[in-house]
């Protein structure tokens, strides 16, 4: 665990550098925007959870992911 959320290693095929298992994914999202990242993809329904793709201020791809079992 990193803090509030599990940083896991990404799929190079998918040109994600990781994902973000997050529990407030409106809360993460903004966390990149504010710093000067912006929204690639999303949000969106991906396999049992929420999903939006970023890309930070420096160019690396993340996937930030909320389950459907986080209350």
């Amino acid at each position: 665990m990193v803090g509030p959320f599990l940083l896991m290693e990404g799929d190079a095929k998918l040109r994600r550098a990781a994902t973000l298992h997050v529990n407030d994914l409106d809360a993460a999202v903004g966390a990149f925007v504010g710093a000067g990242g912006e929204v690639v993809d999303g949000p969106a329904r991906s396999g049992g959870g929420t999903r939006t793709i970023v890309r930070d201020r420096d160019g690396n791809v993340f996937e930030c992911f909320r389950s459907d079992s986080v209350e």
